[in-house]
């Protein structure tokens, strides 16, 4: 159990203005809160250790260099009782302070006690008086930059107020351009429909009059079932809306049949249609070259030729069939010229959009592109809103800004409400050390400190580590400026920012407290 001096003695007014008193008993080494426990144990005679209350001494053992007590509660003014022992330095014009007891008399002037009460007297010079008033310049410079970083703080929420304003207004409009831009994309989108239709109508009928166009061109009704059969595999395969209906027609008339890759011709034997294919361009094309010439312009044999051509050619067939030659794929054998000059020109226009149809879709996205840049900005002022900045919104210009400080070779950003990132020389970009995760903000009011924190979190992983990640204690100051960066774990970095938008009342208020408790110690002195 410890000893009740061992409280922090700056940080409460109270304590500071009780405990920095010297102890009206006498006793080395206690502070003023500790007066009544030591006064009724002197009038008793008797002393109670404070963690075993079945221990009773002599008082005339308080402070006799001997460590009865297992708290070292007898000892208060000596080192017997080290290390659970605690020593209070009295500082008179200065603030009390509590040190180890084993820093007691061990011939060292500890800086916390600058009155020198910890060592023999005479050893340490005392210099409460010479701190005290460096100290007393010091806060009067921080009272200074606290009282000129509220009045920029103003001027912060004085600018902020009125951009907020504007954002709102912004805001207000952009929701009610969304609402109309909401109907003018259903109208677009009821126009662009309509056009289409119309357009495919058009298509349509083009489309229909090209096939019997093309129908007409390659003399269908004239053909007979081989011939038509054989133009089919010529077509067969090729892109072409007119041709699709075209093969339709030929199908239909020759009796052919598709299922899954394969020919059906009525009658007939079923067989892949790559094996049909091959034999019967096969068997043209060595007819061809034997005679040197195709029987018509689209390159189609009709069939009573290909009688007469079976009669009296064996000896030209032997002639050919070398066992060097080898005819070329069919499905690779272009067109005969006339034959792909007939289907181009059927195709012709078939897909060329109207005018009416193509100017409904550009309508459509332009509207539709406007409408999502719209979205997009309610959705990043909304997101925005979201954010803390404080009371008047101070820390809110704070926000699309950034602060960097140079360290050795790496230059530190830090973009509130945004990222931070850790650049190398004259990099445009470098290792993130997070992104925006937040503003802390703590209850109270840390002497001279910080009470707010700004968080990025998630950032580059290091390697065999964690992510990057930075905590920036924000300050009071005059200027907007990145103090100091450290990295005091791997890859968990802290930075220190001054900003007048971290400036509070409640410092000037801290100081004024502290001062009166200070004024009120020595007019009791």
């Amino acid at each position: 159990m410890m000893i009740l001096w061992t409280l922090p003695v700056y940080t409460l007014v109270a304590v500071i203005a009780i405990s920095a008193e010297a102890s009206p008993v006498d006793i080395l080494g206690i502070p003023r809160s500790a007066d009544p426990l030591y006064a009724a144990a002197k009038a008793k005679g008797k002393f109670t250790c404070q963690s075993d209350k079945k221990i009773v001494i002599p008082f005339v053992q308080v402070n006799d260099n001997y460590c009865d007590c297992p708290d070292g509660s007898d000892e208060p003014g000596t080192s017997a009782c080290a290390p659970q022992g605690r020593f209070y330095c009295v500082n008179e014009g200065h603030v009390g302070a509590s040190i180890p007891s084993s820093k007691v008399n061990d011939g060292i002037c500890e800086p916390a006690c600058c009155d020198g009460s910890d060592e023999a007297p005479g050893l340490c010079p005392n210099t409460c008086r010479e701190i005290a008033a460096q100290k007393a310049k010091e806060r009067a410079a921080w009272r200074q930059v606290v009282e000129e970083g509220m009045a920029k703080k103003k001027e912060y929420m004085r600018d902020a107020s009125a951009m907020m304003e504007a954002r709102y207004k912004e805001l207000a409009s952009l929701q009610a351009q969304k609402v109309g831009l909401d109907r003018k994309v259903a109208n677009a989108r009821i126009e662009k429909e309509s056009e289409e239709g119309k357009e495919k109508a058009k298509r349509d009928e083009a489309m229909e009059q090209a096939a019997t166009t093309l129908i007409s061109g390659l003399k269908i009704e004239s053909l007979g079932q081989e011939e038509l059969v054989s133009l089919h595999r010529k077509l067969k395969g090729r892109q072409g809306k007119a041709l699709r209906r075209v093969l339709e027609e030929i199908r239909g008339k020759a009796g052919i049949e598709e299922v899954e890759g394969e020919e059906e011709v009525e009658g007939g034997e079923q067989r892949p249609l790559s094996d049909i294919a091959a034999k019967e361009e096969m068997e043209t094309k060595m007819k061809e070259v034997k005679e040197g010439t195709f029987h018509d312009q689209l390159g189609l044999v009709p069939a009573e030729d290909e009688d007469e051509d079976a009669e009296g050619d064996d000896d030209d067939e032997e002639e050919i069939e070398d066992d060097d030659y080898t005819p070329p794929d069919a499905a690779q054998e272009p067109l005969d010229p006339a034959l792909v000059s007939l289907l181009e020109a059927a195709e012709e226009g078939l897909d060329e959009p109207s005018v009416e149809a193509e100017a409904a879709r550009q309508a459509l996205k332009d509207v539709q592109d406007e409408e999502r840049k719209v979205r997009e900005r309610i959705q990043e002022m909304e997101a925005e809103s979201q954010d803390d900045y404080g009371d008047g919104y101070a820390f809110y210009l704070l926000r699309g800004k950034c602060f960097s400080k140079t360290v050795n070779k790496y230059r530190y950003e830090m973009c509130p409400y945004k990222e931070a990132q850790q650049v190398e020389g004259s990099a445009a970009r470098g290792t993130s050390l997070g992104k925006w995760g937040g503003m802390e903000q703590s209850n109270g009011t840390v002497a001279g400190g910080s009470s707010f924190k700004f968080l990025f979190r998630k950032g580059q992983q290091c390697w065999n580590g964690p992510e990057r990640s930075l905590t920036v204690t924000v300050e009071c100051g005059v200027e907007d400026q990145v103090v100091s960066v450290e990295e005091p774990s791997m890859c968990e970095y802290a930075m220190a920012f001054k900003t007048p938008a971290a400036c509070s009342p409640a410092l000037l208020e801290w100081d004024d407290q502290e001062a009166a408790g200070r004024e009120a110690f020595h007019s009791e002195l």
